[in-house]
């Protein structure tokens, strides 16, 4: 007989139960693991606190420190200790009051304003030398370059350039002695018996080259005579007055011309209005160009009324009489424009400055007196003097002997036109025809006499003054060019 009996499944269910205490087993592992992990990161980032701290604390106590050790320099911020100030013998009198640090940069603000203020005054008064005078007193020795135009000649070779060239032996021998012997136009002149003219000397900006004469003057009228008119450059007080004369001009001109200045300044793209000015008048002088656009007698008799300071109740008489007191010690000025009836001025002025002479020094005088007779049997004595002096120019800098290579690179070689460099091309060419058996002997010779010109330049061109390396720079064009060994 056989029954229905429902027996559990014991083996399932120990398996399943086996099952459960696994997996609590793997969540207690990860929840251990996971605490250490996080036991780690919470160690590290003490460990990291603590050193901020510690690091912040050893910061924070240096910092007291410090500024312990400077407060009193914190407190001269808000009181300011000026009393190194109070030596200062040009400030002393403007800080007594002064204990604030806003204080005193506001002065410093004011001093500031009014330097710049000073500045641009004396900028106005030198503009009457800068952009005219130097020119006629300390002319460029770089005659090759425009003092306006920056325009450099380079044609200006040969005949051109000892037409053009006030420097060499014969020009300066036939120019102070015609100095030395005209003083003024009547019969009497000075008798040059010996003139000797030195080699130029360099001294920082300037050059000069010395001058020797040995003269003879008909009568002690005609020595002082003379001395006037070494006086007019020569004497630092005729120098200020003839920039005084200038400025006033300047002042003049740059009242009643503003229209005309503004059209030229568009002429002349990029020139100031000191510049345009200064130019116009420079042709003025030296190339006879009409100047009655900025200057006639009309602005000369006002820069005359100006100098003599003369009120509007004074009569143009006194005022006249003033300004000729003043320049009295310049009679080419004082003896000719400030005459009332003088009807060109204009003209007097240009003369004078065309016959200015340029910057000179006096070193020496020496005199010898002596009896003469002449056809007559009349008994005369003359004055025999002696002078030495030198006369004075602008030299040629560094970088204006580079700009002329450069200039005359651009013309031939493509490279700086130095020595060395024409004499590669020298070498270059000679090379090239010794290939070529069709050039006749004569081309070679001139070249080789080139090469040995250049040679010689070479070899003493770093001993030259910077006038003699332009010249030799020319020289060396002008052979490359005449040849054909330019680029």
């Amino acid at each position: 007989m056989s029954s229905n009996v429902d027996i559990p499944d014991i083996k399932g269910k120990n398996t399943a139960v086996k099952f459960d205490l696994k997996s609590v087993l793997k969540k207690t592992v990860d929840a251990f693991r996971n605490w250490r992990i996080l036991a780690l990161v919470i160690v590290l980032l003490f460990v990291v606190s603590v050193v901020f701290a510690v690091w912040m604390f050893m910061k924070t106590r240096f910092d007291v420190k410090n500024l312990n050790d400077r407060s009193l320099e914190l407190y001269n911020l808000r009181n300011y200790n000026i009393a190194v100030l109070n030596w200062n013998n040009f400030i002393r009198e403007e800080i007594v009051d002064m204990k604030n640090l806003d204080e005193l940069i506001d002065y410093n603000i004011k001093l500031e304003w009014m330097s710049q203020n000073f500045e641009e005054y004396l900028h106005g008064i030198q503009s009457s030398y800068d952009n005219f005078l130097k020119y006629l007193f300390l002319p460029s020795l770089n005659l090759w370059k425009d003092p306006y135009l920056w325009e450099i000649d380079y044609n200006l070779m040969w005949n051109k350039f000892l037409e053009k060239n006030s420097y060499n032996d014969i020009d300066l021998i036939d120019k102070w002695s015609s100095f030395i012997k005209d003083l003024w136009n009547n019969n009497e002149y000075n008798e040059v018996e010996r003139i000797e003219v030195w080699d130029i000397t360099e001294e920082w900006d300037e050059f000069y080259i010395p001058i020797k004469i040995s003269y003879i003057t008909p009568s002690y009228r005609w020595f002082l005579l003379l001395i006037e008119k070494l006086a007019v450059t020569s004497n630092k007080k005729n120098i200020s007055l003839i920039n005084e004369l200038v400025y006033n001009l300047w002042e003049l001109i740059k009242e009643e011309s503003s229209d005309e200045i503004l059209r030229l300044q568009e002429v002349y793209t990029g020139f100031s209005q000191d510049q345009v000015i200064w130019y116009t008048l420079y042709k003025w002088v030296k190339w006879d160009i009409d100047n009655s656009i900025f200057i006639n007698d009309e602005v000369i008799e006002k820069a005359i009324k100006r100098i003599s300071i003369c009120s509007e109740d004074e009569p143009d008489e006194y005022c006249y009489y003033k300004f000729r007191d003043k320049y009295r010690s310049l009679p080419g000025i004082a003896y000719t424009i400030w005459l009332e009836d003088n009807k060109n001025k204009l003209e007097s002025l240009k003369d004078f400055f065309q016959t200015m002479p340029q910057i000179m020094k006096i070193i020496n005088f020496t005199y010898n007196g002596e009896e003469v007779k002449d056809l007559v049997n009349y008994t005369q004595k003359q004055y025999k003097w002696t002078i030495d002096f030198r006369i004075y120019w602008e030299a040629l800098h560094d970088a204006e002997v580079i700009e002329i290579q450069q200039l005359l690179w651009w013309m031939c070689l493509w490279v700086d036109l130095t020595p060395q460099n024409a004499l590669t091309q020298v070498n270059s060419k000679l090379t090239t025809i010794w290939k070529d058996t069709s050039i006749d002997t004569y081309t070679t010779t001139r070249l080789m006499e080139i090469e040995s010109l250049i040679s010689e330049i070479s070899n003493v061109f770093d001993g030259l003054s910077n006038y003699k390396k332009a010249i030799r720079t020319f020289e060396i064009y002008r052979m490359l060019s005449e040849w054909n060994i330019c680029n």
